[in-house]
Parts: C-alpha cells; structure tokens; sequence
C-alpha cells in the first residue's frame, strides 16, 4: 500500500500539469517582435507590460531578440536588483527564448550585459495557481407559458327534478240515494178492542183531543222509514165526531171511530 501512494501522488500531479498546460496562454514579451532590445520606449515599460496580466501555472512567456547583441537569464531575486549573474541561474542565447513558468511565486529575468539591465532591460513576472473552474450554472430555464386554453370543468349531473304531483281526480258527487218506497208492515193480528163508554157516561170528544185517541199513521211510518218523504206520510185527518150524534147512535159511532183508527194503526 505504501508503494503505490507516491505513484498515485505522480499521477494526480501529472494530471494537474496536463490540465494546467491545456489551459496556459502564451504570452509575447513586450507584445511585439524583437521587444527584448536596448534601448527601450521607457525604463519601466516592461515592468508595465507585465502588470497588464495575470500570470499562472502553466503559461509561457516568449523573448525574441537580437542573440548576437543580447541574452536572457533566469535569476533570484538577488542578482535581479544589483543586475549581477553571480549566483545560480539559467542563460539562454538562441534569439526565441519560451520560457514555461511551472511554479508559483516570482520569476525574475534580466539581460546578460550589466548596463542594459540597469537601464531597465529586465522583467519580473508573479505567477499564481490556477483557478478551479467552477462549471457555469445552467442558464435559468424560461418560464413555461400558461395555457390560454381553459380547463374544460366537468359537467355538473342535474340532478332529476321531483315528479310533478298529477291533479288527483275530483271525486264525482255520488248520486243521492232515491227515496225508497215505505214498506208495507205485515197486519198484526188484531187485539181484542176494549169497549168504550157509554156516549151518555163520557164526554163528547173535541177536536184537539181526538189525536191522542188515535195516534198519527206519521208517527208509525216515520218509526219503520226514516226516510219517507212528508208528502206520503201525512195521514188523512179522522173525522171529528159530530155534536149532533150525542143522542140516539152517539155511542155507534164513537165505537165505529176507534175501531177504524184501529184498523188503520195496525195496517200502516
């Protein structure tokens, strides 16, 4: 296990430097051809050139110049402000120096002739890390468009209407019931009359005293039939007994009279 972790720290580490040099820029010192030459515009135009841009991991920086005049060395910081090569450094005479800047920090270059380099013929470049490019959000989706078209609602169920109450039929007038006919009672068998008094021993009746001798045949049939019409139950009146019967026959008819009211209470 512990041989294969500095493999895989090389690994990690050969893939940064593949990805940091797929993304490097190439820089052209001065921004133009043979920049790298005495005398210059100014004594800090390099230095302004350099604060221009933003330096890291990866990217290459190019000089182009004359190499029969001029050289480019990689020196410490030291040597860059006193323009001297006396400590450790890299020269380079072919005339299209790339330089790739593979470590952070500040990278210092300075011309091989001390004059030129006191006169401003040097550069000094701050390289960075290589920002992590965070991947861009994804663009907001636009808003999806309300459809204009209305939601079609379900259909209400109707509910059915009560049935209509049908017109009851009137009930027709029953016919009144006719008249029934009086029955004719049966004769009774007849009881023995009674005798009268003598016409010399009573009084001669008066006419309002004869109806309670011989009773109404009205009251008779109303008993039997309620309803009998008045037209056939009155009775004909009885004969009042004459005045002039109270001597010789008076009491034949008082005796003829109550036998027939008699006969005419059993008949009816």
């Amino acid at each position: 296990m512990s041989s294969s972790s500095p493999i895989l720290l090389m690994f990690i580490f050969s893939i940064w430097m593949l990805i940091s040099y797929s993304e490097s820029t190439d820089y052209l010192v001065g921004d133009s051809e043979n920049s790298w030459k005495f005398p210059l515009p100014t004594r800090h135009a390099l230095t302004r050139w350099a604060s221009n841009y933003q330096f890291i991991v990866g990217d290459t920086i190019t000089f182009q110049y004359n190499n029969k005049t001029e050289s480019v060395h990689e020196v410490e910081e030291e040597d860059y402000d006193r323009c001297g090569i006396r400590g450790e450094h890299v020269d380079h005479y072919d005339g299209n120096t790339m330089v790739v800047l593979k470590k952070t920090g500040i990278h210092h270059f300075i011309s091989g002739k001390k004059r030129h380099c006191r006169l401003g013929l040097k550069l000094a470049v701050v390289v960075m890390v290589a920002p992590v490019l965070s991947s861009p959000p994804p663009p907001p989706s636009p808003p999806t468009p309300r459809s204009s078209t209305p939601i079609p609602h379900p259909p209400r169920r109707s509910l059915p209407s009560p049935p209509s109450p049908s017109p009851s039929p009137s009930p027709s007038p029953s016919p009144s019931p006719s008249p029934r006919s009086t029955p004719i009672p049966h004769p009774r068998k007849r009881s023995p009359a009674s005798p009268s008094p003598s016409p010399s021993l009573s009084k001669s009746p008066s006419p309002s005293e004869s109806p309670s001798l011989a009773p109404s045949p009205s009251d008779s049939v109303a008993s039997l039939a309620p309803s009998s019409s008045p037209s056939d139950e009155s009775p004909s009146p009885a004969p009042s007994p004459s005045s002039s019967g109270s001597k010789g026959g008076g009491a034949g008819h008082g005796f003829l009279e109550v036998s027939i009211a008699m006969m005419m209470f059993l008949i009816f």
